[in-house]
């Protein structure tokens, strides 16, 4: 189940799994997926020359995210020219109605 946690320090709201093992409670967070428009708006504000600090304020985003993002630059940007704008968040596999078929009838 999900629990919602405050943070004291900064007043924060984060979102964490917890999972029960045996009698040990486990907190987890919840990864999230970012969009490739907020991966190139961190890389134009880098190439803007602004602070990772800056960016991590106006973004929400985790320092380690920024810079993974920065050092990933061309690749993010290689992968951009490649893709719609229908598919930047998710890549999606369709499947013929005569697979999904026989996998209903397996089950």
């Amino acid at each position: 189940f999900l629990c919602l946690f405050t943070n004291m320090d900064s007043q924060v709201k984060t979102r964490k799994r917890v999972i029960r093992v045996q009698d040990n409670l486990i907190s987890k967070r919840i990864r999230k997926s970012i969009t490739l428009d907020i991966k190139l708006d961190v890389l134009k504000r880098y190439d803007r020359g602004e602070r990772t600090a800056d960016i991590e304020r106006q973004l929400g985003l985790n320092e380690s995210t920024l810079r993974t993002i920065r050092d990933n630059a061309e690749k993010i940007r290689a992968s951009v020219k490649t893709v719609t704008k229908l598919s930047t968040f998710r890549v999606t596999v369709s499947r013929s109605t005569i697979m999904e078929k026989m996998e209903s009838m397996l089950i």
